[in-house]
């Protein structure tokens, strides 16, 4: 669904109210690595590291938006 959705890892994100993260890893991704220890992705679910907090959070690929044109860090 990753695919589908246009969404991967290292892609920049933004939720509803606005905050912007990063993509860090995305089903998809998971599914080809295969680690059994860890845990696994569902399919449609991507994993955020939000900024500026830099706290990482598990979500489906419904509760983000990709964002729009080019991202710079000043």
């Amino acid at each position: 669904m990753a695919g589908e959705s246009g969404i991967y890892a290292e892609d920049i994100v933004r939720n509803s109210q606005g905050v912007v993260g990063l993509v860090l890893e995305d089903a998809e991704e998971t599914t080809d690595e295969s680690e059994s220890d860890e845990e696994v992705l569902k399919k449609g679910q991507i994993v955020v590291c939000w900024y500026p907090s830099g706290n990482e959070e598990t979500l489906s690929l419904s509760k983000v938006f990709q964002f729009p044109g080019k991202f710079e860090i000043c």
